[in-house]
C-alpha cells in the first residue's frame, strides 16, 4: 500500500510539472507568434502586436521574455487622452512613445525600467491617441525624435 501511495504521489507530481512547462511553453510561443502586422518609423520596419481592445492595452507587454529590435507593440486608444503606461509584470526595459492622432511623435520615454511599478505610469504632457513600446535603445539607435511619422494600421 505505502509503494502505491509513492507512486500516486510522485505521478501527481509528474503531471503538475509537466502541466507548468507546457503552459509557460504556450505562453512563450504566443507572445512571439502575436507579432503579425507591420509598423514603420523612419523607414524603419517593424514586426507589430497592435492592442486595439482595452484588454490587450491593459496585459501589453506584461510577462513576455523580450521583445527583439525589431518588433513593437501599439496600443490604440479609442479617444484623445493622456493615456499612462506601467511597468506592471515586465522583464526588461523599454523605449515608449506617444503618438497624435496624425501618427506623429509627441513624447518619448527612453529606457523606461521594469522595477519602476509601481511607483511610476509614464504620461504624456499632451493628449495623444496612441502608444508605441519599442526594446530599450531603439529610440536612440533609430533616430526617433518628436515629430518623426509613424505608419500602422490603426483600424
Amino acid at each position: 500500500m505505502t509503494k502505491k501511495r509513492l507512486y500516486l504521489a510522485l505521478l501527481i507530481a509528474l503531471t503538475v510539472l509537466g502541466s507548468a512547462v507546457i503552459y509557460q511553453r504556450a505562453r512563450s510561443d504566443q507572445s512571439i507568434s502575436r507579432y503579425n502586422e507591420t509598423m514603420t518609423i523612419n523607414d524603419n520596419r517593424f514586426d507589430a502586436n497592435i492592442a486595439r481592445s482595452a484588454a490587450d492595452r491593459q496585459h501589453g507587454l506584461s510577462d513576455s521574455p523580450q521583445i527583439a529590435a525589431n518588433q513593437a507593440m501599439v496600443f490604440v486608444f479609442p479617444s484623445d487622452g493622456r493615456w499612462g503606461i506601467w511597468m506592471k509584470d515586465m522583464n526588461y526595459p523599454i523605449d515608449i512613445l506617444w503618438l497624435d492622432k496624425a501618427k506623429k511623435v509627441q513624447h518619448i520615454v527612453t529606457d523606461a525600467q521594469p522595477d519602476s511599478y509601481p511607483e511610476t505610469s509614464f504620461r504624456p504632457p499632451t493628449d495623444v491617441r496612441y502608444v508605441i513600446e519599442l526594446k530599450s535603445g531603439t529610440v536612440k539607435d533609430k533616430r526617433i525624435t518628436i515629430g518623426t511619422q509613424a505608419a500602422f494600421d490603426a483600424e
